[in-house]
């Protein structure tokens, strides 16, 4: 799901109206492509889009805090976080932080971005076939696991703050068997166990 950041300032513009001296918006959407291979063919094959957002308001020296999955639910959103200030302990440090100039951390990849299910798939299976080749004491994978993920994050307040970015992340995992004669070890991690 795309983010508007518009929706982010229309939240803090009713928070502030619903009695809030400041408010906080954040908000992410996530593109996850997940691969699990065994035997060099496709277990299982997921791909999945979620989205969320919080809002934080300081009222009266207290903090409230309210969470939703679903635009619709903004105004509920908006009820709860004011309203759950009144039930924290009040502290006079609190403050959100102004706008300051963002480091700029190459975190995004649009070659993760845009894979093909086809690319994962390749990928994921050559991390199986590349456990094999590593040591002939290989005998079994249980799985082989590739995930590839797009993130949008969108932080805005009302104190000037509006930032946007895209991050993308790969993660792998694989559970290997090796065996030596009559002894044999899973991964690594736990002990050595006979047949």
């Amino acid at each position: 799901m795309k983010i508007d950041p518009s929706f982010a300032e229309e939240i803090i513009s009713q928070a502030v109206k619903s009695g809030a001296q400041q408010a906080e918006v954040f908000m992410k959407s996530y593109k996850n492509l997940t691969v699990d291979i065994k035997g060099q063919e496709v277990d299982s094959l997921t791909s999945s889009l979620s989205y969320g957002y919080c809002l934080r308001v300081i009222r009266n020296n207290r903090l409230g805090f309210a969470y939703a999955t679903d635009i619709k639910e903004k105004n509920y959103v908006i009820k709860q976080a004011v309203e759950s200030a009144g039930f924290s302990d009040e502290d006079s440090c609190l403050g959100l932080p102004g706008p300051s100039e963002p480091a700029q951390i190459g975190v995004y990849d649009p070659a993760v971005s845009d894979i093909k299910e086809d690319d994962a798939i390749n990928l994921t299976a050559l991390l199986e076939k590349s456990a094999y080749e590593t040591d002939c004491r290989i005998k079994k994978v249980r799985k082989a696991s590739g995930a590839f993920t797009t993130t949008e994050t969108v932080i805005a307040n009302s104190k000037a703050v509006n930032t946007r970015y895209m991050s993308t992340a790969c993660t792998a995992q694989i559970m290997a068997i090796a065996e030596d004669g009559r002894r044999a070890r899973q991964d690594g991690i736990f002990p050595e166990a006979d047949f």
